[in-house]
């Protein structure tokens, strides 16, 4: 697995919770 797929998926994950 690679760590920049992991760090980028969270970011937007993270993203659309503050987005809430």
């Amino acid at each position: 697995m690679k760590p920049l797929l992991l760090r980028q998926w969270f970011n937007r994950v993270i993203h659309k919770l503050l987005r809430v």
